[in-house]
Parts: C-alpha cells; sequence; structure tokens
C-alpha cells in the first residue's frame, strides 16, 4: 500500500492511515470472485474503516460498486468523512450482520479489526483485510 497521502486525522492513529489503490484492488477482487464463483449482487458488505481525501474516493465502495455490489456500507471515524456511519468500529454495536467485511485497516490495531469483522459477519461469511 502506498505510504504517500497519510491523513492527520485518525488522531492516534496519524502514521498508519494510508490510500489503498484501485487498481490493486479490483485486480484482486476480479480474480478472488471468479476463482470463487462469488458474486457480489445483493451481498451485505462493510468497510470498516473506508478511507477517502478530497482528491480520492473511498476505495473498496468504489470498486465494489463497479463490480455490481449494491448493498455496501462504510464506516469513517472521521466526521467530515462522506462515509455512511462516523465511528470508531471497535468499540461501536453494530445492528447488522454482513456477508462481507473488506478493509484495508491501520497496521497498528489489524489485528483488532480482524477479529471485530469476523464478529459482524454472518455464519459462512468472509473478512478480507487487504
Amino acid at each position: 500500500m502506498s505510504s504517500t497521502n497519510r491523513s492527520n486525522a485518525r488522531d492516534a492513529h496519524i502514521a498508519d492511515y494510508y490510500k489503498t489503490p484501485l487498481k490493486p484492488i479490483e485486480d484482486f477482487l476480479t480474480k478472488f470472485c471468479y476463482e470463487e464463483n462469488l458474486k457480489l449482487e445483493n451481498k451485505k458488505i462493510l468497510d470498516p474503516c473506508a478511507w477517502w481525501d478530497i482528491n480520492n474516493p473511498m476505495s473498496y465502495p468504489t470498486v465494489l460498486t463497479k463490480l455490481w455490489a449494491n448493498n455496501i456500507k462504510t464506516n469513517d471515524i472521521r466526521e467530515d468523512s462522506p462515509a455512511e456511519y462516523h465511528q470508531d468500529f471497535l468499540s461501536s454495536t453494530l445492528q447488522n450482520v454482513y456477508d462481507i467485511v473488506i478493509t484495508n485497516p491501520p497496521f497498528n490495531i489489524a489485528q483488532d479489526i480482524i477479529e471485530k469483522a469476523l464478529q459482524v459477519c454472518n455464519r459462512g461469511g468472509m473478512s478480507l483485510c487487504y
């Protein structure tokens, strides 16, 4: 992942907030969906660490929409984000359960994000941290 375009908006995680490039996500998801015979339509999908800035869209939702996903929820801890939810994913109590949780978590809390992502997946769902 790129170490450029760091954001200072993530309180204690300043050095851990990176833009995720669109092309590698698209390449990965295209191949992954093909290999797993996974159709994204009507899957409940969450990006709990949806990153964006004024020059870049939220990476995973942008690519997922292009690949026909139509039920994507986004969360970002920053209030200025266009994400649907603005909360700390780790301390939040989510009302929904998801088929897929996909994100590029801050590295210093990646294990915690992965564990929480697995908790909010449907039985048989998947957590993809890229």
